[in-house]
């Protein structure tokens, strides 16, 4: 639903299949905390490799939970899809915003993810259960990362700290410029994908 907002959010198995495949495309994230670990190490220091070194970790972890979860459920690697609309959108920008993306998307779906913690537990998917309660806990961390930091990289090169609001304005702005260039062709391949998945889940659950 990032390229098609029409297609449903999904409840029951469709949200727990969406729930394993949002956790393993957060492979994006890896690679962008694992990025600005690297690019910003220098002007920001050992603190700040600490920190990001760790947010890479729990990226890293995030990630594995939904290929675990995919994988007990004996699904084929070919059926899932990987979204880096994110990540592209950062294309040749100053690594600022691969920061800003990574700390401000972690805040924009906090709220439900307590709410999907509580659905699956009444599925009795103590499992799905379990991994959106870590990825809630380690994702408000993560946004405080963000915001400290975004503060930090700024006052370190002579701008306003308190302008890191306009890093995530802009953050928004790119990603919307790459949702925006999605093409009817790639939304129709997009959505065959998550359809496809979405049956072959069905088909091994019922097996």
């Amino acid at each position: 639903d990032v390229v098609d907002p029409e297609y449903p959010y999904g409840e029951g198995l469709a949200l727990q299949v969406r729930s394993a495949v949002s956790h393993l495309n957060e492979v994006w994230a890896v690679e962008t905390a694992g990025a600005i670990l690297h690019a910003l190490a220098d002007p920001l220091g050992w603190e700040w490799v600490r920190d990001a070194a760790r947010w890479t970790y729990d990226e890293s972890r995030h990630m594995l939970m939904g290929k675990r979860r995919l994988e007990a459920w004996g699904i084929e690697p070919e059926f899932v899809p990987l979204g880096g609309y994110i990540y592209e959108a950062c294309e040749g920008q100053d690594p600022v915003y691969r920061l800003g993306m990574l700390g401000y998307f972690e805040t924009k779906n906090i709220g439900r993810k307590r709410d999907r913690a509580a659905a699956f537990r009444a599925m009795g998917d103590r499992m799905s259960e379990t991994d959106m309660e870590f990825d809630w806990a380690d994702e408000t961390l993560h946004a405080e990362y963000g915001r400290h930091w975004l503060k930090r990289l700024l006052e370190t090169r002579g701008e306003d700290p308190e302008g890191w609001q306009r890093i995530l304005e802009r953050c928004e702005a790119l990603v919307q410029e790459r949702i925006s260039a999605t093409t009817d062709e790639e939304k129709r391949r997009v959505r065959a994908c998550a359809d496809r998945l979405l049956a072959e889940a069905d088909r091994l659950v019922s097996a």
